[in-house]
């Protein structure tokens, strides 16, 4: 167990830490805290061995308390410094603005799980306004700090603005950041990712061509725009960007919401990008597509990209992930609506690879696995890791009635490893599925679950676990059941005479005295067993 008692409609945010670990950011509320320091955000590391390094399950490192001088503090984004360390980017408005102020702070947290940069960390925007924006993105620079972007204005007028931080927490492009686009009516939805040369990259919805309504503070259409910020914070694409996709005047194109960009776009590794948007086919319908942009702002694949499934008509198609092939062009995991019954919707997950010039590898996508009832999961369903070979690796909520985590392994060529029912990883309801790179090709499988709660609770735990390339969970841990009473590091202690290490999982029936510091993976006390720590001793459990 890597976290334990998030509610489930908190942010979180897991991602590499560089060394085959994982960082994981969290908002994390506390009932029995008094008020108000029971709100906070809290960081985990955890290395290669499962081991956790910042702190234990309970909170990992608190970074930021809530206090009597400022509301909630509201984690919006998080990501990676690759060092070992982490950049967040929270909501924290002082309690002299309003409660629907937006205060936006950058902090650096080090490898140490401390902040980096004194009080708050580097404010980016304060206003005080019931309409300001609350999104917010985050990209690591491939050379040195991290991009901050956020929406600032009501939904009329808002615009887009990015700031460059250097890792020592100096602002680049000026004290308020730049605005992307001369031209107001930008949407909250947009992605964002880095160059590789120090440079921006950002799409994003705009209502500039159409009629604002203000009854439903909407616009009756929205287009795809684009714009390149350069390493010194000149906008390469004009003062208003360039049309990144499809037609001006077409009302039937809109992108994800902005929590799932790290998803749905990437760099080409050329200065240009890769990004997913939705094609509107229905009232209920859609079709995904990917676009190519170059460095220069063309669209190699023509102005609406390309549609990679190739599936009928009519059906309701995902993107869920693209990646980045070590050959150019992409990889993509898509979904697809089967059919929608009384008791849910069915989905499919399906694979396709495009070259560089936007032509597929498959005649026809590859069914990945079976359909899964999706009205039975609350979070992310699906996640896939795509390996240097071409081959894929799926993990997915397959069951419609336990929500048990599977696998399934697509083959360069196409081949199933599995049947298309898939590989059933763990026996344990899950949900909020990520798939994480680790160390010799080995993956990192990280799910949320509620087993220690209450049906009607709304608070779960997340658990990790390292799986290797073909689905297969670590070798069997061994179990350590105390013989007598006596001290732990004392081999007459234990059945066997064997000591527990830390990949073991301990049974106490007896009472065992911790005189030095100790680690084990699970620890289960049975009636007549009792664990006294020596002061000044730490016990440490793994999960």
């Amino acid at each position: 167990m890597s976290i334990r008692g998030q509610n489930v409609y908190h942010k979180s945010f897991a991602f590499e830490d560089g060394f085959g670990g994982i960082i994981e950011a969290y908002n994390l509320s506390d009932e029995n805290a008094p008020y108000p320091s029971n709100y906070t955000i809290s960081l985990q590391r955890t290395d290669s061995s499962g081991f956790l390094l910042w702190g234990g399950a309970d909170s990992g490192n608190i970074v930021i308390r809530n206090n009597a001088d400022r509301g909630m503090p509201l984690l919006i984004d998080a990501k990676p410094d690759y060092s070992g360390g982490a950049y967040i980017l929270y909501n924290y408005p002082p309690a002299s603005l309003n409660e629907d102020s937006f205060c936006l702070y950058l902090q650096h947290i080090n490898p140490n799980g401390i902040p980096d940069w004194p009080g708050n960390g580097i404010l980016l925007v304060q206003k005080e306004s019931a309409y300001e924006d609350y999104y917010g993105k985050l990209t690591p620079d491939s050379i040195n700090g991290v991009f901050a972007m956020w929406g600032s204005g009501n939904a009329r007028n808002r615009k887009l603005y990015v700031q460059k931080v250097r890792s020592d927490g100096t602002k680049i492009w000026g004290e308020s950041g730049i605005n992307v686009c001369n031209y107001p009516g930008q949407y909250s939805n947009y992605f964002i990712t880095r160059d590789g040369t120090g440079g921006l990259l950002s799409i994003f919805m705009d209502g500039r061509n159409a009629t604002y309504n203000s009854t439903f503070n909407t616009y009756s259409r929205y287009e795809l725009y684009a714009q390149h910020v350069n390493s010194a914070g000149v906008k390469n694409w004009g003062s208003e960007g360039i049309l990144a996709a499809a037609m001006t005047g077409d009302s039937t194109i809109i992108i994800g919401p902005s929590e799932t960009q790290s998803k749905l776009i990437l760099s080409d590794g050329e200065g240009g990008c890769y990004f997913v948007y939705q094609k509107l086919s229905g009232p209920y319908n859609s079709q995904s597509y990917i676009q190519r942009l170059t460095s220069e702002g063309f669209k190699p694949w023509g102005d609406y990209g390309i549609q990679p499934n190739k599936l009928a008509d009519g059906q309701l198609l995902f993107i869920d992930r693209i990646h980045k092939k070590q050959d150019g062009g992409v990889a993509a995991l898509f979904s697809n609506r089967d059919n929608l019954t009384d008791s849910g919707m069915n989905i499919s997950l399906w694979i396709q690879y495009l070259n560089s010039n936007g032509v597929a590898l498959y005649s026809y996508p590859k069914k990945a696995c079976i359909t899964y009832n999706s009205f039975q999961s609350t979070g992310v369903i699906s996640d896939a890791r795509f390996h240097i070979d071409g081959s894929a690796s799926i993990f997915f909520i397959g069951d419609s009635t336990l929500n048990i985590p599977k696998y399934q392994k697509v083959l360069s060529d196409g081949t199933l490893l599995w049947d298309s029912v898939g590989k059933t990883v763990i026996r344990q309801k899950a949900d909020r599925i990520q798939l994480i790179p680790g160390n010799n090709d080995k993956t990192l499988l990280r799910w949320c679950d509620a087993r220690n709660y209450p049906v009607a609770n709304d608070r779960n735990d997340m658990f990790l676990t390292q799986v290797d390339s073909n689905g297969e969970l670590p070798a069997a841990r061994a179990t350590a059941i105390s013989l007598s009473n006596g001290n732990w590091n004392a081999p007459s202690t234990w059945l066997n005479n064997i000591i527990p290490g830390p990949d073991d999982i301990v049974v106490i029936s007896h009472t065992v005295n911790v005189t030095v510091n100790t680690t084990c993976y699970a620890l289960s006390v049975e009636p007549g067993g009792n664990i006294v720590v020596a002061t000044g001793i730490n016990l440490t459990i793994l999960h």
